[in-house]
C-alpha cells in the first residue's frame, strides 16, 4: 500500500476555513458564546479564493508547504506581490480583509472627498451622507430614521439620537444612542421643520443614496477603492478616536492592533502598570466608538477595521 502523503497546503486552508463555517448560524448567538466564524456565503466564497491563492504563491516562491510555517513577512511580501502585478487598490483591499480578517487599510474618506460628494449629491442623498458622515450611521439607518427618534440630549442644549426599538431601522434591531454633533445642529432642525414624528429624515431609498454616492464620486473624482458608502463611517470612527483617544491611547491601541493582526492576545506586551491603565482607558474608549457605530464591547476585529492605521 502505498505511502499517504502529507495534506497540501491548499487542501490545509480549506480544511481551515470549513473548521470556521457558521453559515446559517446566529452571528448574535455566537458573540454570546465567544466564538467566531463566518456567516456569510459570499465572505466564505472570497476568503477561500483569496487565502488559496496566497497560500499557492507562498509555496511557489517561498517554498511553504504548511500554514503553520506563514508568517507575517510572507503576507507583506504578496501584497507587494499584487501591487507591483497591477492588482487594483480595491481588490488589494478586499485580499486584505480575506487574509487577516479585517481590513488592514484606511477605508475613511477625506474631509475634501465628503465635501466634493456633497456638492454632487441631491439634496436628500446629502442628507443621508451628512447622517453617516457626522453620526456614524449605516445607509439602512440613514434613510429610516424618523423625526421622532431625535430627542433633546441630557445636557437640554442640543440632541440625541434615540432608538428604542431598532427593527427595521438598525442592524438586529438594537438600541442605538449617539449624540448629534454641534456642527450638524442647525441643518437637523431644518430637515425636521413641518415634518410629524412618524416621518422620515431621508426621503430616498437605499438604493437611491447608494447610486448617488457612487454617482457623485464619478463626478468629483473621488475614488472609491471598495469604500462606498462605508467610508463615512470609517471617518466618523477615525474623528471619534482622535477626540476620545489622547496620544498616549492612541499608541498603546495601535500596539493593540498590530498584535491582534498577527494573531497576538491583544495586551501582548502590555506590561507596566503605566501601559496597563493606558491599555484599559483606550479599550474603555474603543467600546464608546463602537457602540456609537451599532457594535459590541470588545471588538477587536471591529476596531481594527475602523480604527487601524
Amino acid at each position: 500500500m502505498a505511502r499517504r502523503g502529507r495534506t497540501s497546503i491548499v487542501r490545509e486552508v480549506k480544511e481551515s476555513l470549513t473548521a470556521i463555517d457558521k453559515i446559517g448560524q446566529s452571528k448574535r448567538d455566537a458573540r454570546k458564546t465567544g466564538t467566531s466564524g463566518i456567516h456569510s456565503k459570499k465572505q466564505m466564497a472570497n476568503t477561500m479564493s483569496d487565502a488559496q491563492n496566497f497560500v499557492k504563491w507562498c509555496r511557489s516562491e517561498h517554498g511553504v508547504k504548511s500554514i503553520s510555517e506563514l508568517n507575517a513577512g510572507h503576507y507583506v511580501s504578496y501584497l507587494a506581490y499584487l501591487s507591483e502585478k497591477g492588482v487594483s487598490q480595491g481588490h488589494r483591499v478586499n485580499v486584505e480583509t480575506s487574509l487577516v480578517g479585517s481590513d488592514a487599510k484606511n477605508r475613511s474618506y477625506t474631509e475634501e472627498e465628503v465635501q466634493l460628494i456633497r456638492e454632487n449629491c441631491s439634496d436628500e442623498v446629502t442628507k443621508a451622507v451628512e447622517l453617516m458622515r457626522e453620526m456614524g450611521l449605516r445607509i439602512k439607518e440613514a434613510v429610516n430614521v424618523r423625526v421622532e427618534h431625535f430627542v433633546p440630549n441630557d445636557r437640554g442644549i442640543g440632541w440625541c439620537l434615540t432608538i428604542e426599538k431598532g427593527t427595521g431601522i438598525t442592524k438586529g434591531g438594537r438600541f442605538r444612542q449617539v449624540d448629534v454633533p454641534q456642527r450638524l445642529e442647525q441643518r437637523l432642525e431644518s430637515w425636521m421643520v413641518n415634518k410629524s414624528p412618524g416621518e422620515r429624515i431621508v426621503n430616498v431609498s437605499y438604493s437611491t443614496v447608494r447610486d448617488g454616492v457612487n454617482v457623485a464620486c464619478k463626478r468629483a473624482g473621488v475614488t472609491q477603492a471598495g469604500r462606498g458608502c462605508h467610508g463615512f463611517r470609517h471617518a466618523y470612527a477615525r474623528e471619534r478616536m482622535v477626540q476620545l483617544m489622547p496620544s498616549e491611547q492612541k499608541k498603546i491601541m495601535n500596539r493593540v492592533l498590530e498584535n491582534r493582526k498577527i494573531g497576538r492576545a491583544a495586551d501582548y506586551g502590555i506590561l507596566s502598570e503605566h501601559d496597563k491603565q493606558l491599555y484599559a482607558a483606550a479599550r474603555e474608549a474603543m467600546d464608546q466608538i463602537h457602540s456609537e457605530l451599532g457594535h459590541g464591547k470588545n471588538r477587536w476585529a471591529l476596531a481594527m477595521r475602523y480604527m487601524g492605521d
